[in-house]
């Protein structure tokens, strides 16, 4: 038989909040399988020698150990999430020792009129229209019973109504502080910081300071403010000498896809009279050029070899060429050509 007494060399890491064993003993090089199945064996009785050291209890017919909290801390991506906070009637049920409803069913029976009505709701059970209610004996006879349980069923109905609005203000009331600090950490810091230009602030309803505002600005947020309403402004009275809208909202018109003949062909007649009336202007500035002849182009200051006695420049051969040809071009004479020089070789030359 087995000895449940187990010897390490080195103590191993233990939790037995979680049951778990870190067997810290060196490993021979060259284990075989029965090695490592009795080395099993001696780490369970090791971690179970542990737990039945723990306090224990008596649970039906068995005897359990209590385990206690866990100390090893398993790897987690990412945090446990937060518990949720408790609202009011949660706080106030836990102090009263007020325990949460079982599961009712939506529907309750109606024994005078023996039919299944919904429990609150559209056409659900009111015990405000009922027929006959009993008066209590210290009241008296005028008492009206059945205007006195319409007023507590309002009652009832508004202080739910503002308990809810509490609740739904408590929640998000941090984060409301939370949102108004960026906006003045962005907007009144760090103005040249922000990501909106600061003479934008005003279009995106954070107010200026006093010294910075402009006329400009001031118009822009009258007129969204005008148009904040329910009919974007359409209704909004104006004040005697107030000026329109700085942005009118005005959209382009453009033409019906689907229109007459006969609009389309007046269209087609003025875009074609258009286009014949009118002079291309590129064509007359070139003839008006060509006629005045080539403009003179600045040129670097000649050496004294290429200047004339008397300080004029030379003019070359090929531009005084070029200058006749233009002129005889504009008065739609041809330019003479190559084989009707005189004295050149040409085919009809006689010796």
């Amino acid at each position: 038989m087995t000895s449940t007494v187990v010897n390490k060399v080195v103590d191993p890491l233990v939790d037995c909040g979680r049951l778990l064993l870190i067997d810290r003993d060196p490993i021979t090089e060259f284990g075989n399988e029965d090695e490592l199945i009795t080395r099993a064996r001696n780490n369970v009785q090791f971690l179970f020698n542990k737990v039945w050291e723990l306090d224990k209890k008596r649970v039906e017919d068995s005897i359990v150990a209590v385990l206690p909290k866990p100390s090893f801390k398993l790897p987690r991506e990412k945090p446990i999430p937060e518990k949720r906070a408790a609202t009011r009637w949660e706080e106030y049920a836990k102090l009263k020792g007020i325990a949460p409803r079982k599961h009712r069913n939506k529907k309750v029976y109606d024994e005078e009129s023996g039919e299944w009505k919904p429990r609150y709701g559209y056409r659900s059970k009111d015990n405000t229209k009922e027929w006959c209610i009993e008066v209590p004996e210290n009241r008296g006879e005028d008492a009206d019973m059945f205007a006195e349980k319409r007023e507590a069923k309002k009652e009832r109905v508004a202080k739910n109504e503002t308990q809810r609005l509490k609740n739904m203000a408590r929640n998000l009331q941090a984060s409301c502080y939370a949102l108004f600090a960026t906006f003045l950490i962005i907007f009144t810091k760090n103005k040249k910081k922000a990501a909106i230009p600061p003479e934008d602030i005003a279009r995106v309803g954070l107010a200026k300071e006093a010294d910075e505002r402009t006329k400009h600005d001031i118009r822009v947020t009258v007129d969204r403010t005008r148009a904040s309403t329910a009919s974007l402004g359409k209704f909004q009275k104006k004040i005697h000498g107030e000026k329109e809208n700085v942005k009118t909202g005005k959209k382009r018109q453009f033409a019906p896809n689907i229109q007459p003949v006969s609009g389309e062909k007046e269209q087609a007649k003025e875009v074609l009279k258009h286009l014949l009336t009118k002079k291309p202007r590129l064509l007359d500035h070139t003839m008006t050029t060509v006629a005045a002849g080539p403009a003179e182009k600045e040129e670097a200051p000649l050496d004294a070899s290429r200047r004339k006695k008397g300080g004029e420049r030379i003019r070359q051969k090929n531009s005084i060429h070029k200058a006749s040809y233009f002129k005889n071009a504009v008065k739609g004479k041809n330019a003479p050509q190559k084989g009707n020089k005189k004295g050149g070789k040409g085919k009809g030359r006689r010796e």
